[in-house]
């Protein structure tokens, strides 16, 4: 959970499944990489997460391990999505 409660890091026991919750509809980059830090610290692999599209926010779905990565690093393509 972040400081201020705006988001919520979850996940099943098994490391199969996750999920970010927010209060607000789109989420900055800082955002994502706080709750990443989360899922990273409970040994989630980040690169099996898509970020989706969000209401005044994201306009392409992406991996969470490629929004946290650092800039000089090419991204890598999202299984199922046309590049």
């Amino acid at each position: 959970r972040g400081p201020d409660r705006r988001l919520l890091a979850v996940g099943h026991p098994s490391l199969r499944y996750a999920g970010i919750l927010a209060q607000s509809p789109a989420l900055s980059d800082e955002d994502l990489k706080s709750a990443a830090a989360a899922l990273a610290e409970a040994q989630f692999d980040l690169c099996s997460m898509v970020v989706t599209v969000q209401t005044d926010g994201r306009q392409q779905p992406a991996r969470l391990c490629d929004i946290v990565r650092p800039t000089t690093l090419p991204p890598a393509p999202v299984p199922g999505t046309l590049q």
